[in-house]
């Protein structure tokens, strides 16, 4: 497997992205894996499996990979975010390797955790100071003074049809979700994805597709896919993130690239961007502010 689509595919990719697929996801799958991207905490989900298999064969692939020979001066200059996460691809692995050690069809949450994770090692990329706290309480307070200005606005437009009303709110929701984009940024909470619903009977191909792109330094800066879990569900979760959701030309840039993989058709049904600002916020769809989940549609940037 090279991670990259056959030709003898092109009608597996057009059934999985048919508008009567569930490969872009309906609104309750995607507010279900919304919730479950962001409440995973790596720090608790490993203080938790300590002990287990799959941890113990992770140190001994660790022990392994120290032993080995020094590697090139070219690879030596790559970057790995994720390195010593066994969850993510490693610098020390080839993308076959890593797709077969951790397939996401059959890779489990108990053992391996939610999410599996690869990293572009081309990018230099380094952790920032993150204020998910800071993001989380200025960002509560603002929509509470949102929430108070919409009922202040519908009593005082009693009466009035909702079409009316609407457009009164709209342009204060609007300097509300400025100022909200405004927060994250200086919190330097910028990235962003977009969000791919595949069945389990295209993830592999999908996830393989993404992860080699990413490697190659065709799309983002991360993507991650969802591991198998208990809960009943046909459908995964692909994310392929950019470093800023403000930078709509990069946004753009790997947008272009997924159509050209054949994981997005401009004729079909768009896929969605959304800046992890608003999931931190718990923004999702048909929230009580009326602010729109998505930043972007792939609908709209294509036609561009």
């Amino acid at each position: 497997m090279d991670g990259s689509l056959d030709l003898d595919e092109s009608s597996d990719v057009d059934e999985t992205t048919s508008s009567e697929s569930s490969f872009y996801g309906d609104e309750l799958e995607k507010s279900i894996w919304e919730k479950e991207a962001v409440k995973f905490d790596p720090a608790t989900w490993s203080s938790r499996h300590l002990d287990s298999l799959t941890t113990i064969a992770n140190s001994n692939a660790k022990v392994v990979a120290a032993a080995r020979p020094k590697v090139e001066p070219e690879v030596a200059r790559l970057f790995n975010l994720l390195e010593g996460n066994m969850a993510a691809k490693q610098l020390g692995e080839s993308v076959d390797e890593f797709l077969d050690r951790l397939p996401p069809l059959t890779s489990q949450e108990a053992t391996v955790g939610p999410w599996i994770w690869v990293a572009n090692p081309h990018t230099s990329e380094r952790l920032l100071d993150h204020d998910y706290t800071g993001l989380k309480e200025e960002g509560g307070l603002l929509l509470s003074e949102l929430k108070e200005e919409k009922s202040k606005l519908e009593a005082m437009m009693k009466g009035k049809t909702k079409g009316t009303i609407t457009k009164a709110y709209n342009p204060i929701k609007k300097q509300y979700e400025e100022r909200i984009l405004q927060l994250a940024q200086d919190k330097n909470i910028t990235s962003g994805k977009w969000m791919l619903f595949p069945p389990e009977d295209a993830v592999t191909r999908v996830w393989a597709t993404v992860a080699k792109a990413v490697v190659d330094n065709e799309l983002g800066v991360q993507a991650k896919v969802a591991t198998w879990r208990s809960r009943d569900s046909p459908i995964r979760l692909v994310c392929i993130y950019t470093k800023d959701f403000s930078n709509v030309a990069d946004v753009k840039r790997v947008l272009r690239k997924l159509s050209q993989l054949g994981l997005v058709a401009r004729e079909k049904q768009a896929i969605y961007y959304k800046c992890d600002a608003y999931t931190y916020l718990d923004l999702s769809s048909g929230n009580e502010w009326s602010i729109k989940a998505s930043m972007y549609a792939s609908s709209e940037l294509l036609a561009r």
